[in-house]
């Protein structure tokens, strides 16, 4: 008799795994049927799901340490939720997550970041951004939207993700950050999780999380990049620019950070201007930190932008046709036609930080990866 098919087995092979009587687990049969799962025909024979293994084995333990009937039947049965839900996370696609950032403030990051969001969108993605700049939060003032709620009331007041999301611009659903609250730029590390918690959820319900940083090298900014696939380093032709971008690649080359670093270089005013930018800094990360960074584009320096941040619009939805959301389209276009895989990443991003944290801190070292 065969004892395995196709991801299932028999029971005879569940006595051998357990090392416990077939009468015995015939027996369990009898007593709980609502509690084991279904079984399905094999040829001569009936066989049950894997996870037959383990339920049997709590029945067993619960028996054994004279559980009652019904506290039997109540625990299995969450443990058959639980391994459904663990079914269900298995089984989702998960989201793919592009951290926007940058070394030096004021070059453009969060317009990037809300008009990327709705450039995909209008692929028919589904986007989700969410402001990382803990301190001093604005996308939402770019989008024109009104953010009854932010991630300071979900760390404050313990709240669930869905109380926070915004409705945007196109369709995009928005967690706004934090503005004029100094501590939430350096939240302490049971705060972190919470928030981290919360957001590895994102990953189950978008085909990609924007995430807008603020600009440096704090905990919460590496926290964000350590989770992305893709890290868009946002630079322009100021020589501090390229410098502050420089020491934050190599922040996170020293802290084992390896997510996809690219750079979009932003104020350009022509190809040629971009092109060179792109590849001092390509240059010096070779050289310095054995690391080669993709070029992701540029943007031209453009009025239409300032027009927008004015108005409070997102300059792609301009009427007027720009040479920003030229630019913001083909930068969509390139992330969206990328052989990334996601399948690859079996384990939600932020979950792995949660991870990363939770070992850390067991041990002390904390400080030495945040």
């Amino acid at each position: 008799m065969k004892t395995s098919v196709n991801g299932h087995i028999s029971l005879s092979a569940i006595s051998d795994k357990l090392n416990l009587e077939l009468s015995l687990l015939r027996f369990y049969e009898k007593m709980y049927p609502s509690c084991l799962p279904e079984r399905v025909n094999a040829g001569d024979h009936l066989v049950y799901p894997r996870e037959a293994i383990e339920i049997f084995k709590t029945i067993h333990q619960l028996k054994t340490n004279h559980h009652s009937d019904e506290e039997i039947k109540r625990r299995v049965s969450s443990l058959i939720d639980e391994i459904d839900d663990n079914k269900k996370s298995s089984n989702t696609s998960l989201a793919r997550i592009i951290t926007v950032t940058s070394g030096k403030g004021g070059v453009g990051k969060s317009n990037i970041s809300l008009n990327l969001a709705i450039a995909l969108r209008l692929l028919d993605k589904k986007v989700m951004l969410v402001d990382g700049d803990l301190g001093l939060a604005n996308l939402h003032l770019l989008a024109g939207v009104k953010a009854e709620r932010t991630l300071e009331t979900l760390i404050r007041m313990d709240l669930a993700l869905a109380d926070i999301i915004t409705s945007g611009p196109r369709g995009i659903a928005m967690i706004a950050g934090a503005s004029g609250i100094a501590e939430m730029a350096n939240l302490p590390e049971y705060k972190r999780r919470h928030m981290i918690t919360q957001l590895e959820r994102l990953e189950q319900i978008a085909d990609y999380i924007i995430i807008d940083t603020s600009s440096g090298v704090s905990p919460a900014v590496l926290d964000f990049i350590r989770v992305a696939d893709d890290v868009i380093l946002v630079v322009t032709p100021d020589l501090t620019s390229l410098a502050d971008a420089y020491g934050l690649i190599k922040s996170c080359v020293l802290q084992n950070i390896d997510s996809r670093f690219g750079v979009f270089t932003n104020q350009v005013g022509n190809l040629r201007q971009a092109a060179a930018i792109y590849q001092r800094l390509d240059n010096c990360t070779r050289q310095f930190l054995d690391l080669s960074v993709t070029n992701l584009g540029y943007m031209y320096r453009d009025r239409s932008v300032e027009r927008a941040v004015r108005n409070r619009r997102p300059f792609i939805l301009e009427p007027e046709r720009n040479r920003a959301s030229f630019c913001i389209r083909q930068l969509a276009e390139l992330l969206n036609q990328d052989d990334f895989d996601i399948s690859a990443r079996t384990t939600p991003a932020f979950r792995r930080l949660q991870n990363i944290i939770n070992e850390t801190s067991n041990d002390g070292r904390l400080s030495e990866i945040l």
